[in-house]
């Protein structure tokens, strides 16, 4: 995902694409938004405990995340808050999904449970 960002920005430098403002703050933000799903989804992989091997790809996927967030380019993309707060907003809310799958799959055993209790009574 970056990568093509990076290459489509290039391409603007060099005059090569040309476009409009809103074009412009379009594309800014689906560049933002995907990091931030590929961030997110990276995160909440590395909280259902992961292998060994799993754990070393998703923490240099989240270096690399990580990185894209704290540069200059994503500040310029984002205009009226910075990668860093962003960063910590996306780490809340993978904390608080993963939470909520976790809940829903307890509930679903419980409920699992509960009814092969009163089946078997």
């Amino acid at each position: 995902m970056m990568k093509e960002a990076v290459v489509m920005a290039n391409a603007m430098d060099r005059g090569l694409l040309m476009m409009n403002d809103q074009g412009a703050e379009r594309l800014a933000v689906a560049i933002v938004k995907q990091a931030a799903d590929d961030y997110e989804r990276v995160l909440m992989q590395m909280l259902r405990k992961p292998t060994p091997a799993e754990m070393k790809t998703l923490k240099e996927k989240k270096a690399e995340n990580e990185k894209f967030f704290l540069s200059p380019w994503c500040d310029a993309l984002l205009q009226l808050t910075d990668g860093r707060t962003l960063m910590k907003q996306i780490q809340k809310n993978a904390v608080r999904k993963e939470k909520e799958r976790v809940q829903k799959k307890l509930e679903k055993a419980k409920k699992g449970l509960a009814d092969k209790i009163r089946k078997g009574a």
